[in-house]
């Protein structure tokens, strides 16, 4: 498995874990946007050296997507994430690698078991595939399992069911999609929520929990929800505030994170 986590596997809808051949193990599988955090699943004797190995890819293809201007969203994402990917593995253990691991395959898996069980013909199983990689489904998620635990609320069986008929109706206001593809990523949101319910007694997952919604995000720039329950919180932890100023200016081109060799802006204690 030379190639780390791949997109392929990120994207990986109607596929489950057990079937996934890559570095991940099936840990990140079908995890939409996980290759952002590829990292952490590479051998911890060298990950520190291929963390910023991709962060400079993440970096070069940022800056191209600005340059070309285009709608660079995604790819500027891709970029925040990774940097704050490489600053939890830069400045804390493997034990908090794993606790990061462990946390974005606690949403994943189940998430990835709704929509892999669903029956659902070729059409919505194609639909379902771009619903998945291209909406913000996950990460809004994250931010109302975020929101319910500031408010320490008691996670009911209703609560779960209120919170994935919210997520879905906000996807498919912007992605129209049949009432079976509806049923089945309502599925797999409840079976997420139930999952990430678990996190809220933890503080540090609760930290972990932040940074999958940021890694979901298919583009930060335009969900303020999880600027303000996933970024901001993560300022001076996983994010830098030079990072977080680029982000919250929708990403200029003329910014010290791009500029700097190693993107990491200038560090903030």
């Amino acid at each position: 498995m030379p190639n780390g986590h791949s997109v392929a596997c990120a994207d990986a809808a109607r596929t489950t874990p057990k079937q996934c051949k890559c570095k991940c193990g099936g840990q990140f599988h079908g995890g939409p946007h996980t290759d952002r955090g590829r990292a952490l699943v590479w051998d911890p004797e060298k990950r520190g050296g291929y963390s910023n190995r991709r962060l400079s890819v993440a970096k070069r293809s940022a800056r191209e997507a600005l340059a070309a201007d285009a709608a660079a969203g995604v790819a500027c994402t891709d970029f925040a994430v990774t940097h704050a990917v490489h600053e939890l593995i830069r400045t804390t253990d493997i034990s908090s690698h794993d606790l990061a691991v462990a946390t974005i395959n606690a949403a994943v898996a189940p998430f990835v078991a709704g929509i892999s069980e669903a029956k659902l013909g070729v059409d919505d199983a194609k639909k379902i595939v771009a619903v998945v990689n291209h909406s913000h489904a996950l990460c809004s998620l994250c931010v109302q399992m975020l929101e319910m635990i500031a408010r320490a609320r008691k996670i009911t069986a209703d609560t779960v069911a209120d919170v994935a008929t919210t997520v879905v109706a906000s996807v498919r206001e912007n992605i129209p999609f049949s009432d079976a593809v509806h049923d089945a990523l309502h599925d797999a949101v409840a079976r997420s929520c139930e999952a990430l319910a678990m996190l809220a007694a933890d503080p540090s997952k609760v930290l972990m929990l932040r940074l999958v919604g940021f890694m979901a995000c298919p583009d930060v720039s335009v969900h303020p929800e999880v600027y303000r329950h996933c970024v901001r919180p993560l300022i001076k932890v996983f994010v830098t505030e030079a990072m977080a100023e680029w982000i919250e200016n929708e990403f200029p081109q003329e910014s010290q994170v791009l500029r700097n060799a190693s993107g990491k802006g200038r560090r903030h204690e």
